[in-house]
């Protein structure tokens, strides 16, 4: 081993390189310098392959470059030994460093021809530009799409926000409606019920239960039914009325009566709308009529008892005798114009006066006045008149009285008898005249 050593690096009977240039400065210098160059350009490509592998790990294959790296090394040295043996002929060192130079080549041809297939594979710089201008172009059909999303985004972020805002809105109106409802139902001046269209009555507040005399118990087990309610002859006039509801969701008021609990009746004003037409429920309002009713009652009693008050002016001014209506407490209320006459008064000067005023007043202080006009019993006495001069009259006097929605009324009549009427003397000359003839 040692004298293997030893034959490596000595000379033994070999004669330097330089010889074979005939030790020509020029050629051995050429040679010199060349090899050197080459040696330091060898030596420093691997230093450059090595930073640029660690500085681009992503590079694909840095492995090869590394094989590269080794190779041009041990080309490198090649080089550095042909100086060498210019003057020192160790040709077995020299062929050693060949044989490492040979053994790092060989791997790397053959791993390079096995790679370059997959090499080829490798995009061109005129593919990686046009493919660049594709991503370029897509990014940008991607940015502008991603701006007209954007835009569609807020249009429509606005237009939810709207929506929001709207509902927002409509949920404080339909909250305050609500609000306003639910004091209404539980106010007590009108009914409130839901109900289904077959008639029973799922809900009522306090004032439908009072006006119909049912409580919350008979509604919650089913007992309060409106077709039940409902009088026969207002049946129809409820069927049009579902039939509206069915078709239109809504049905205008209309007047019917209600069976109470108690078997009476009670007249109520009604309208309903649907509120889920697939399940057939409606809303109803419910206005009791029974005060409107005897208000309208107590309308036609007044206008029947003016009828009747212009139907007795009417007898008042027709009859033949003087008439003096008062009231209870003796003031006259009305006079004909045979009492104007007979009595020598405006109409006007005799309403409001005592009865009184129309007989002397010694009668009104004795008992024969309060006999006759305080016993109205449909008496007929014979007394005194007073006119408005003070002058006296024999009369004869009735009275009788009126019941009216006011009270009574004493209707008295008084009869001048001092002679005969006219209308009783031309009746007398009539039958004169009638014998005569």
């Amino acid at each position: 081993m040692a004298e293997l050593d030893t034959s490596w690096f000595s000379s033994g009977q070999f004669l330097p390189h330089g010889h074979c240039y005939l030790w020509r400065p020029g050629l051995v210098w050429l040679h010199l310098l060349s090899d050197g160059v080459i040696a330091l350009a060898y030596t420093s490509i691997p230093f450059t392959l090595v930073y640029f592998v660690r500085r681009r790990r992503d590079v694909p294959f840095h492995w090869m470059f590394l094989c590269f790296g080794a190779f041009i090394v041990a080309c490198g040295a090649t080089h550095v030994m042909e100086m060498w043996t210019l003057w020192h002929p160790a040709y077995w060192l020299s062929g050693t460093v060949k044989a490492a130079t040979a053994l790092s080549s060989l791997p790397t041809a053959v791993l390079l021809a096995r790679l370059v297939p997959t090499a080829l594979t490798l995009p061109t710089p005129t593919q990686l530009a046009r493919a660049h201008e594709e991503l370029r172009q897509a990014h940008e059909a991607l940015e502008c799409r991603v701006r007209e999303r954007t835009a569609e985004l807020t249009r429509r972020n606005a237009e939810l926000a709207a929506q929001i805002a709207e509902r927002e809105r409509a949920e404080v109106a339909l909250d305050r409606s609500e609000r306003q409802f639910r004091r209404l139902a539980e106010s007590g001046i009108i009914g409130v019920v839901t109900s289904d269209l077959q008639g029973r009555i799922r809900e009522a507040n306090v004032a439908f239960l009072e006006m119909t005399g049912y409580d919350a118990d008979d509604v919650r087990a089913g007992r309060v039914r409106w077709t039940d309610m409902t009088p026969p002859e207002h049946r129809t006039a409820s069927e049009q009325a579902v039939g509206q509801l069915r078709t239109a969701g809504v049905v205008a008021a209309w007047e019917k009566e209600y069976i109470r609990k108690d078997g009476g009746r009670v007249p109520v004003l009604i309208g309903a709308a649907a509120v889920d037409a697939s399940a057939g429920e409606n809303i109803a309002f419910v206005l009791d009529l029974t005060e409107r009713k005897r208000a309208e009652e107590s309308v036609r009693q007044l206008e029947r008892q003016r009828e009747a008050d212009a139907q007795v002016r009417v007898l008042l001014e027709a009859a033949p005798d003087a008439m003096v209506i008062s009231d209870e407490a003796g003031r006259i209320v009305l006079v004909n114009a045979e009492a104007e006459r007979l009595f020598g008064y405006a109409r006007a000067d005799l309403l409001g006066r005592p009865a009184e005023t129309l007989v002397p007043e010694r009668l009104c202080a004795g008992r024969a006045w309060h006999r006759v006009h305080r016993h109205t019993t449909g008496i007929r006495e014979q007394l005194v008149g007073r006119r408005s001069d003070g002058g006296e009259f024999p009369a004869d006097i009735s009275v009788s009285t009126i019941g009216t929605a006011g009270g009574v009324l004493v209707s008295t009549t008084f009869r001048d008898v001092t002679e005969p009427r006219p209308s009783l003397r031309r009746w007398i000359h009539q039958q004169e005249s009638g014998r005569g003839v």
